[in-house]
């Protein structure tokens, strides 16, 4: 399983494949503009970044801004190493709650669809990537364990936030068979960098539901 700087790099470099496709623009402001207009289509309304967080996180970031300079140096990364950390923190320091963490996991889970508005926001092979990477190496270190005593698509941050997608499960007469977004948040966090008592509880509700894809 990934640590978290190779997730960091993986990310910054997801920043730079993608663009052309929720980033447009030339300038960074453009293409920070384009993202949050995808994460507005993704859960309705406007989200704000913490500039306070954003500021000290680009002072500070020596070990992503070292990451960056390795991507450029092996011809991985277009961007200038700026621009793209520039980006990415940018990306790291938007603020949002709960519920519109949990709507992204629906879609997610639904394959890129809301089923809600009944729109698809984009397109199932992205959503299946998605899935996969946040199987792999969403929880960091412990993505292993997780996806062994899960079983649920996730991604944790820092801040002590779990995004989970649960897929559909149509042959089954549980509960939620038609999938569903879940998000937790507890800010004490393992050494791995996931939440403590958001494990726990996914764990807990994974177990209760049979949200397992395992």
């Amino acid at each position: 399983m990934m640590k978290i700087e190779e997730v960091n790099a993986k990310l910054m470099k997801w920043v730079e494949e993608n663009r052309s496709h929720t980033m447009l623009g030339e300038t960074v402001e453009q293409k920070y503009e384009g993202f949050l207009s995808f994460i507005e289509t993704l859960i309705g309304h406007r989200l704000e970044m913490d500039h306070k967080v954003f500021q000290s996180e680009l002072e500070t970031s020596h070990r992503n801004r070292a990451l960056a300079y390795y991507l450029k140096d092996s011809m991985l990364l277009e961007l200038e190493v700026e621009e793209a950390l520039d980006i990415y923190i940018r990306q790291c320091s938007i603020c949002i709650g709960l519920k519109d963490l949990a709507k992204i996991g629906l879609v997610i889970a639904h394959d890129g669809a809301d089923p809600i508005t009944k729109k698809l926001i984009f397109a199932k092979d992205i959503a299946r990537i998605a899935k996969v990477l946040m199987v792999t190496c969403g929880m960091y270190n412990s993505s292993g364990k997780f996806a062994a005593h899960v079983g649920i698509p996730a991604k944790s941050g820092v801040s002590g936030a779990i995004l989970a997608a649960v897929p559909p499960k149509w042959h089954l007469e549980e509960a939620f068979r038609n999938g569903c977004g879940i998000a937790v948040f507890a800010p004490a966090i393992d050494p791995h960098g996931n939440s403590t008592a958001g494990t726990m509880l996914l764990r807990r509700i994974s177990a209760e539901w049979n949200f397992s894809i395992f």
